[in-house]
């Protein structure tokens, strides 16, 4: 079913100069399904330490990861193994950080339904693609790369492009806020902003009045709760613009 939002967005730009529109887009929980990059982690977690911690990977086995879960929190909640004791939980969580921010399991992700014939169609249209991520050039960015091409995104370093951040220890709002107002001084610059993370949705609403915000709903940390009062979607899925 065509989301409207959706085709607001390709219709307007139909009617503008597409060269003054930038469509911006997060990737992890925004274009990508990260949910198959945990489940991978998991289940060689559970390889590694079955003979050590039995019961507790039998546990999250059947646990099982969720579209919905940001890190493995939840996974461990929904396993019964929220409050075992700090060493198991430091183990888990260490081993997930450790790969999970790598280029080597980026190949798990898979893009949401819809969303590389969405901005396959953006391109199309004549607009500049933005990839803005908290992904770090020096664990993430040639995965990245490898990743948005075979997926089929779009992404030339003409029209298209993808924007890491320089140093991991970055603050990923600050970093996509500061990149936003750089890029929409501008002229006549129209900026879509397509991201899961309410924190950053804030940082950006609050800095950046004029970006125009879409709030994809997926996971996100928890830390605020997800944003009513912007544009919201779930999925790509739309309707072509047909000329004539």
């Amino acid at each position: 079913m065509t989301n409207p939002i959706l085709q607001i967005l390709v219709q307007s730009i139909s009617k503008k100069e597409p060269s003054l529109t930038k469509v911006v887009f997060d990737l992890d929980s925004t274009l990508y399904d990260v949910t198959p990059r945990t489940e991978r982690i998991l289940k060689e977690f559970c390889q590694d330490f079955k003979g050590q911690y039995e019961k507790e990977t039998k546990a999250i086995e059947l646990a099982g990861s969720k579209s919905s879960d940001w890190g493995v929190d939840q996974v461990l909640q929904r396993a019964g193994l929220a409050k075992v004791e700090f060493k198991f939980i430091s183990l888990i969580k260490d081993y997930w950080h450790q790969r999970f921010f790598t280029n080597e399991y980026l190949v798990y992700d898979v893009p949401y339904k819809g969303a590389v014939r969405y901005v396959q169609s953006l391109a199309k249209a004549g607009v500049e693609i933005y990839y803005l991520t908290g992904r770090d050039i020096a664990r993430m960015g040639e995965g990245s790369k490898k990743q948005l091409v075979s997926s089929g995104f779009p992404l030339d370093n003409k029209q298209s492009f993808l924007v890491l951040k320089p140093h991991r220890k970055m603050n990923d709002a600050e970093f996509k806020k500061n990149w936003l107002l750089e890029k929409s001084s501008e002229p006549h610059q129209t900026i879509w902003f397509f991201e899961n993370e309410p924190v950053n949705i804030r940082q950006v609403e609050m800095d950046l009045k004029h970006i125009q915000l879409i709030f994809f709903d997926s996971s996100h940390s928890g830390r605020l709760q997800s944003p009513t009062h912007i544009p919201t979607i779930d999925s790509y899925e739309f309707e072509e613009v047909c000329e004539g």
